[in-house]
């Protein structure tokens, strides 16, 4: 086997992957925010906001042992950051889709709520790499609660094939009232019931212009973006001299995914990435069918998710239930033998 295809094939190779959840850990984090709230106090700072409760995960929720390959992590973050490549377009898509962790034992004077106090859920974990190259462990808990989900309790329903909103949601979280005063507001931003409608359509377009930049094409991002999110980043003339763009289709185990590649060289060889989607997914949400988009991947969370080194293909393929694919492989036609070049 070449050296570059070796390289390939190992991106499909499953590494293990450990989880350390118990009640063990809830005391170490707890003496830990002991000494740390000790500490604030004697220098006088400000205490710092924490989730209330923090508890292990069941095992029925986060196994303590899988197993993940490097191509699928790849395929993970190249979709969550496909907005950040033209600046400040990234906007709300990376920042709501990051909401659903909260550094609690870091706090801070921001700590985001969606629905009734205290009721948001989050996760707290960080990750031990080993340097002998043994088994990778992350240390997670979680703190429950019954918002972060939300459904409109009142107001109208949430239209996901409407065009997107840029809603100015009055900044400040109210905490409950404990007696006859109220206590004073604090910094955050709290998304409440009456704006939950708009909270979900903007989560919607969000998700669907961070799956159209994931295949190049400008205007299928744009028309998912606000103004103050940068949606006029996306809708400069598509031209595949200056930018990444919709320009490539490939049928991959039986199905055609429309996207953009891009050649670069792995050790000398030119291999070529390919970025995209299922061309009926892509069809949905280039015309803003957000809501019959959603019901397609629903229909198909069960079947599409796959990852293997297609020969066919020629490298690994990783596709994932929102309908991406991300493909690599050795150009055609290319033998790896070093060249002679001589610097000068």
């Amino acid at each position: 086997m070449k050296p570059t295809e070796e390289v390939l094939q190992v991106l499909t190779q499953p590494s293990n992957v450990s989880v350390h959840s118990d009640d063990a850990l809830v005391g170490k984090v707890k003496a830990a925010i002991a000494a740390d709230d000790k500490k604030r106090k004697e220098n006088e700072d400000e205490p710092l906001r924490r989730k209330p409760i923090l508890v292990p995960i069941p095992q029925t929720e986060l196994p303590r042992q899988f197993e993940v390959t490097l191509w699928n992590v790849l395929h993970t973050l190249a979709r969550a950051t496909a907005l950040s490549w033209r600046g400040a377009g990234r906007g709300l898509a990376e920042h709501w889709g990051s909401l659903k962790y909260t550094q609690a034992l870091a706090g801070g004077h921001d700590s985001f709520h969606i629905g009734a106090w205290n009721e948001t859920p989050g996760l707290l974990f960080s990750t031990q790499i080993p340097t002998d190259g043994g088994t990778m462990t992350v240390h997670a808990l979680q703190a429950p609660g019954s918002g972060g989900r939300p459904s409109p309790a009142e107001g109208r329903e949430p239209n996901l094939n409407a065009p997107p909103f840029q809603a100015n949601v009055m900044p400040d979280i109210h905490p409950p009232a404990e007696g006859p005063v109220a206590p004073e507001p604090v910094r955050g931003c709290h998304v409440q019931p009456k704006d939950f409608a708009w909270f979900q359509e903007s989560l919607a377009h969000t998700t669907a212009a961070g799956l159209m930049a994931f295949t190049g094409s400008g205007r299928a991002t744009a028309r998912h973006l606000t103004d103050r999110q940068g949606r006029k980043r996306f809708t400069g003339p598509e031209h595949a001299a200056d930018m990444s763009v919709r320009d490539a289709a490939h049928t991959l185990f039986g199905s055609e995914y429309v996207g953009t590649d891009h050649v670069f060289r792995l050790n000398g060889p030119r291999v070529e990435a390919f970025s995209g989607v299922d061309k009926e997914v892509f069809r949905l949400l280039a015309r803003g069918d957000v809501g019959e988009y959603r019901a397609l991947v629903h229909a198909s969370r069960g079947v599409r998710p796959r990852l293997t080194f297609d020969k066919n293909w020629g490298g690994p393929v990783s596709v994932h239930a929102d309908g991406s694919v991300f493909a690599l492989r050795l150009l055609p036609g290319q033998n790896e033998e070093p060249c002679a070049c001589s610097s000068r």
